[in-house]
């Protein structure tokens, strides 16, 4: 009897002791799923805030196009998110990164008041090319940033001398210059300025149109290139913020005007004429006559104007 009691005692000492293992592995394992999810969402974060910093050299001050290359060793999903609310509207990057066959939460957010990044709402690789160009009207505004992903080809067709000029000049590997269609890799995006492609540019209209969406409209060559290379939502949402600041801007050299005409210095520039239109635009159709007209007479008569240009 006594054998049996102690065999029964040794079986409950090892059912109570594997019951305590198991907990204790349950709780290692749940403190390291949840100590890897943090580390992921603030991965997510450093690279956010890194990409942020990362476009801060593309910012060049100078009419020329800058390019840039993104490497990053996961591969990686990056959300353009544009707001538009006054005053100056906000840039928004969210990261998340594929671990072990799983994407990390898409939460982590990085924001930034003076960027434009024109893109596809959603970018996923490993590699990602930029490129940035001045954008005016009449005078400087910011400094646009087109992002695409390097697994994303575009092939523009048959383009203006010009335009293969800046394509060649950009160098960046999933953007390419081809004469005919039939020569544009499998898959790809053509882009061509006449006839029927996935992405149609009518420069002397400045609209740019998307196979099965809406057309767009631009002023320039660096809203047309960030209209080829973006969603239609965000190429939308970002010329409004970039209208904000023209408002912002023009009634700053507007008190500037006022001040210098004190001293005998007169612009005469319908600078209140563009803040209105400006505070009025809501998408890219309302470049009308009269806003387009009111920009080349600003830029017109400041360049006339040696003795006292504002810029």
């Amino acid at each position: 009897m006594e054998k049996r009691m102690g065999f029964m005692q040794l079986s409950f000492a090892w059912i109570f002791a594997l019951i305590v293992g198991a907990f204790i592995l349950f709780l290692s394992i749940y403190i390291a799923i949840k100590f890897s999810g943090i580390e992921e969402k603030k991965q997510d974060v450093v690279v956010s805030k890194e990409l942020g910093i990362l476009l801060n050299p593309l910012e060049s001050g100078f009419e020329q196009a800058r390019t840039a290359k993104i490497e990053l060793q996961k591969k990686t999903r990056i959300q353009n998110r544009c707001e538009k609310e006054e005053p100056f509207g906000r840039q928004v990057i969210s990261v998340s990164e594929e671990t072990f066959g799983k994407w990390s939460a898409n939460g982590s957010e990085a924001g930034f008041l003076n960027k434009y990044i024109f893109s596809d709402k959603l970018l996923e690789g490993n590699n990602f090319y930029l490129f940035s160009m001045q954008f005016e009207f009449p005078f400087k505004i910011a400094d646009l940033i087109v992002m695409t992903s390097a697994d994303k080809i575009y092939c523009f067709v048959d383009a203006p001398e010009e335009v293969q000029e800046k394509i060649r000049g950009l160098k960046l590997d999933n953007v390419l210059n081809k004469s005919a269609g039939s020569q544009c890799p499998h898959g790809s995006k053509k882009v061509c300025f006449s006839g029927n492609c996935d992405i149609t540019i009518n420069k002397n209209l400045g609209k740019v149109t998307k196979r099965n969406e809406d057309s767009v409209e631009f002023y320039g060559d660096a809203l047309m290139y960030s209209a080829i290379f973006s969603d239609n939502e965000i190429y939308e949402c970002q010329f409004k913020r970039l209208m904000q600041r023209t408002k912002q801007l023009a009634s700053l050299y507007n008190q500037k005007a006022t001040f210098i005409n004190r001293y005998g210095c007169s612009t005469n520039l319908p600078l209140a004429s563009l803040i209105n239109l400006a505070d009025n635009f809501e998408n890219s159709r309302d470049l009308s006559g009269a806003l387009l007209g009111v920009v080349d007479e600003i830029k017109t008569r400041n360049e006339e104007n040696q003795a006292c240009r504002l810029w």
